[in-house]
């Protein structure tokens, strides 16, 4: 083997491992937002919001652990799975989107912008404030503005990591 040969084989070698990081990257964000999600809606389970998030965030989780799968899958046998999933709730809205008379690609649009704005309403919404006891401050006979603060104040740092996935 030559010189050159070699150094085409390492540069081969880089540019699939580069991919492969790119993969799983994108495959755990999807994953671990997922995972979120679903923990969000079932939090949420008293509202009408809930079970959409559920829904929401059990299909984020599918997608990703199905596209990390297929890849592991094309490394050992050398196969050609996809390895951009979709779940069956986004082909859901797509089938319902051409069944309204549009093209899937809106289905799929659509479905990014529910996922999407479930994420920013679960991290946007007003919840009691805790004091340095632990407990929430409650007044006698309703809340107060003032004693309620956007959930994101109160998250922890290391939660916010998978949220800021693009979907």
């Amino acid at each position: 083997m030559s010189y050159e040969q070699g150094a085409e084989k390492i540069k081969k070698e880089e540019k699939s491992f580069l991919d492969q990081s790119v993969t799983w990257v994108k495959n755990g964000l999807s994953i671990f937002g997922g995972a979120g999600l679903t923990e969000a809606g079932v939090a949420l389970c008293y509202t009408g919001l809930g079970a959409p998030m559920v829904a929401h965030g059990l299909n984020g989780i599918y997608e990703g652990s199905a596209g990390a799968v297929n890849s592991v899958m094309n490394e050992i046998d050398g196969g050609n799975r996809s390895e951009d999933v979709d779940g069956p709730l986004r082909e859901l809205y797509k089938s319902g989107a051409e069944a309204l008379g549009f093209d899937a690609s809106v289905g799929s649009i659509a479905y990014d912008i529910a996922d999407l704005s479930g994420s920013l309403y679960s991290k946007l919404k007003l919840v009691p404030n805790i004091t340095e006891l632990g407990t929430p401050i409650k007044k006698l006979w309703h809340y107060g503005r003032q004693d309620l603060v956007r959930y994101y104040t109160t998250m922890k740092k290391r939660r916010w990591a998978p949220r800021l996935q693009l979907t």
